[in-house]
């Protein structure tokens, strides 16, 4: 079953309006990847969706299976990074034999995808993998330690992005980001 919020394709339409480098297909053709990644794996472990929910900034992919092995839990999530990295691959070696500007945008917009999933973050896919790995190892009990790596992350990229757009000498987005 598939529920799709209107506000879902609001968002996108507005996306495409806004947009003024032409790389928001590509974002789209990225997210659709990663996501397509995760339910080629799903379906090799027989793990079928219950409901795919698409709404603003998020879609969930509900799964039948309440917890898998953590084994099968672990290729899922690396299943949309992996994907998006294997088009990074793939959008190199079409610059490399045809250069072509769409080549490029494909690639990086697969690759910042792929490396932001890939980030201990709580709720990305970097941060699900750890703790199956954490699981695998010494059991449910990793849960506080990758919280607190999660939090150090994101303290992390508050104050590099801080120090960024401060240099920029423009601290509006800051303040929104802060808000």
């Amino acid at each position: 079953r598939i529920k799709v919020s209107p506000l879902f394709f609001a968002l996108i339409a507005l996306l495409l309006l806004i947009d003024r480098t032409g790389m928001m297909p590509y974002v789209l053709c990225a997210i659709a990847l990663h996501e397509a990644g995760h339910l080629i794996v799903m379906r090799r472990f027989g793990i079928k969706p219950l409901e795919i929910a698409l709404r603003p900034f998020e879609i969930n992919i509900q799964k039948s299976v309440v917890c898998g092995s953590p084994k099968e839990e672990l290729w899922v999530s690396l299943a949309g990074i992996a994907t998006n990295f294997l088009f990074v691959l793939l959008a190199a070696a079409i610059w490399v034999i045809y250069p072509c500007v769409w080549a490029l945008q494909w690639g990086v917009c697969n690759f910042v995808l792929g490396a932001f999933e890939a980030l201990p973050i709580a709720g990305l896919d970097g941060y699900h993998a750890l703790y199956c790995i954490g699981c695998l190892r010494h059991g449910p009990r990793t849960r506080m330690s990758l919280i607190f790596l999660s939090y150090l992350t994101l303290a992390l990229l508050i104050i590099a992005s801080s120090f960024v757009i401060w240099e920029i000498g423009n601290p509006l987005p800051l303040l929104f980001c802060l808000y």
